[in-house]
């Protein structure tokens, strides 16, 4: 029977550290893959590098498992429970791993493969499955965002870049909006873009919301042609503000079309759908 070479065995059955991280592996029938990981330290080195960069509030337990531990393993499988805070990694996963590569260099290279190339492509397979439920981990961990604003604005590009990280982030996870001091300008729609119930305001904090600002230079078609992409980018930021708050698009537009700068109280903020609590 072909099994994974193992150059050396660490004869304890599990590999704890004492930082956030730790490594568990579970009695297993798959014991030639246990020998094998072990061999390459892969968890190991994982492990030391996961304790040196993160700080964590609670452990996170990481599995390395069969079905006769956990169902869920009786398919190719890798996952994260939150309630747990474990990481699992299944032996059945990496044996599927292992196999098809195995297959696949004897059908492309016949005879010209090596053991070290194997180890390597199903270690590599294994880091990025490893990685990717450790991302569902951290954000569980790390959530809720707490999103501190106070700024006089800036650029409608750089707004509308936060403002679609901060759309998707909210898929996953809350986002704490926290407007203090002054909240001006592009700042409005990022204190606004919170998770709803979540989005709050110092007592003395300014609000101010103006229209797109812009300017330009050059032949008369360049400017038509730069006017009316700043009209275009009035009505999007016309559109994000009606989504996030209480206001309605006709609303918006009067006040926006008063041609001044428009100031907020913290109050007249959250009236208006801005923020959800004043503190």
């Amino acid at each position: 029977m072909f099994v994974p070479s193992a150059l050396a065995v660490d004869p304890n059955p599990s590999y704890q550290d004492k930082g956030d991280f730790y490594l568990t592996y579970k009695p297993t029938s798959f014991q030639e893959y246990e020998d094998w990981l072990k061999a390459e330290q892969y968890f190991e080195d994982q492990i030391t590098f996961l304790n040196e960069v993160f700080k964590l509030p609670y452990d996170v337990e990481i599995v390395i498992t069969d079905s006769s531990y956990d169902p869920d393993c009786e398919y190719p499988n890798a996952f994260y429970y939150p309630v747990e805070k474990e990481i699992v990694i299944c032996y059945e996963f990496i044996s599927y791993t292992y196999w098809k590569f195995a297959d696949y260099f004897d059908s492309a290279y016949g005879d010209n493969w090596t053991t070290e190339q194997l180890n390597y492509s199903t270690i590599n397979v294994i880091d990025h499955t490893f990685y990717h439920e450790m991302g569902h981990a951290l954000i569980e961990i790390y959530e809720p965002f707490t999103f501190n604003i106070s700024t006089y604005g800036g650029s409608a590009v750089e707004m509308f870049a936060i403002y679609d990280t901060m759309r998707m982030v909210r898929r996953d996870c809350e986002i704490h909006t926290f407007g203090l001091g002054k909240v001006m300008s592009a700042g409005v729609l990022l204190l606004a873009s919170g998770t709803k119930g979540k989005r709050k305001i110092g007592k003395n904090c300014r609000v101010m919301l103006h229209s797109v600002v812009a300017g330009s230079h050059g032949a008369i078609h360049n400017l038509e042609n730069e006017m009316e992409e700043i009209r275009v980018m009035q009505e999007q930021h016309i559109d994000c503000l009606v989504e996030e708050t209480d206001m309605t698009k006709r609303y918006l537009k009067k006040l926006l079309n008063r041609k001044l700068n428009v100031y907020l109280t913290a109050e007249e903020a959250v009236e208006l759908g801005i923020a959800d609590e004043v503190v």
